[in-house]
């Protein structure tokens, strides 16, 4: 399933671990491991992990706090 585009060119969704992890510069393990634990804001669509990019920088700048 293709990520959905925002009107500002960037993915409106991000869908699956990889390219969560490709946004986020991590592995894909450590991203199911961040959301098992309850850290990283994340959503399922099916079994499809997903994340909104807007979600994860606000995310990371609390992260920097």
């Amino acid at each position: 399933m293709p990520d959905k585009t925002a009107a500002s060119g960037g993915p409106e969704i991000l869908i699956g671990a990889n390219n969560i992890a490709r946004f986020l510069g991590a592995t894909p393990r450590q991203v199911w491991h961040w959301c098992e634990k309850g850290h990283l804001p994340h959503f399922h669509i099916g079994k499809r992990l997903c994340a909104r990019p807007e979600t994860l920088r606000r995310w990371l700048e609390e992260q920097e706090q």
